[in-house]
This record gives C-alpha cells, sequence and structure tokens, in this order.
C-alpha cells in the first residue's frame, strides 16, 4: 500500500494462496466464533481437498481481513492523490480466484474495488460468465479494446 501511495508502482500482485501454492499458515487463529490450527501445510490442501468447509471458511476469513486491512490502507484520506481522492479511487483492484469450489470454474467469486468513475460501484452481480469476461471489462473500463481469454462477451460495466 505505501509503494502506491509514493507513486514507486502502479502494478502489482498480491497473492495469498494459490491451488500450486506453497505458503504454509501455522499457528491458532480464530473468528467468526470459532477458530482453527493451522496445519503448516498449503491451506488448499488441507481444507479444499479434504472438503473441509469449516476451516476452508476460517482461512478465507484471514485472507479476507488481510485484504481489507490493504484496501483501507490504500483508502486512507490522510493520503490524497492531487486529484483530491485517495489511492484505492484511483486504483483498480480486482479479488479473485482460480475457480469455485470443487474445481468448478463457474463458480469463483471475482469482485472489482475501486476504479472510480470506470466501474459501477455497490452492486452485487451475479452474471455466471466466465472469468476472462470480468478481465475483459477492467481493459475495458480503462478504454483498452482488446480482449483476452476464451469468454463469452464482456461483462457489462
Amino acid at each position: 500500500a505505501m509503494a502506491l501511495r509514493c507513486d514507486l508502482l502502479r502494478f502489482g500482485n498480491l497473492m495469498f494462496e494459490s491451488a500450486g501454492g506453497h505458503m504454509n499458515l501455522e499457528g491458532t487463529y480464530s473468528a467468526m466464533g470459532d477458530s482453527t490450527t493451522f496445519p503448516g501445510t498449503s491451506q488448499h490442501d488441507a481444507y479444499f481437498h479434504a472438503n473441509d468447509r469449516r476451516n476452508a471458511r476460517l482461512y478465507q476469513h484471514w485472507a479476507m481481513t488481510n485484504l481489507a486491512y490493504f484496501l483501507e490502507r490504500l483508502d486512507d484520506a490522510d493520503y490524497l492523490e492531487d486529484d483530491g481522492r485517495t489511492v484505492l479511487d484511483n486504483t483498480t483492484v480486482v479479488i479473485g480466484t482460480e475457480y469455485g469450489w470443487n474445481h468448478d470454474h463457474r463458480e469463483a467469486f471475482h469482485a472489482v474495488v475501486g476504479g472510480v468513475d470506470r466501474f459501477r460501484a455497490g452492486s452485487h452481480v451475479d452474471l455466471n460468465l466466465h472469468a476472462a469476461d470480468l478481465y475483459n471489462a477492467v481493459l475495458a473500463g480503462y478504454g483498452i479494446d482488446a480482449t483476452i481469454g476464451s469468454a463469452s462477451g464482456i461483462a457489462s460495466r
């Protein structure tokens, strides 16, 4: 967040875990009236392959809590840009996963945060589209006339 605030970078990738990831959390995590002990192995293997929804939910809470912390740093009114907006207002953050539960690409969660004036904010839309459709919508939001992947269309702004 600080690098974006200081204009030291304009593009980045913040990744908590991937299907083949090796970020091994270890220790106890408590949230939502529940707790778990992260096993020190891949959360993907330990929770998702084991169909352990309870611990997967706690891991997802941990990841989203850390993502929220990052987004709050970008939305800090003490660090306004020259146009009077926050860094988050002037940044587009695409949040997503490789696939949904049980490796189903049709139920993969994605969200777009920030990008003021480029995207319709404050809405939840279930379009049942391929992830490439969302990425193409982000490109279109920046006026880039290009598409990626095997998209079936483009998600509306």
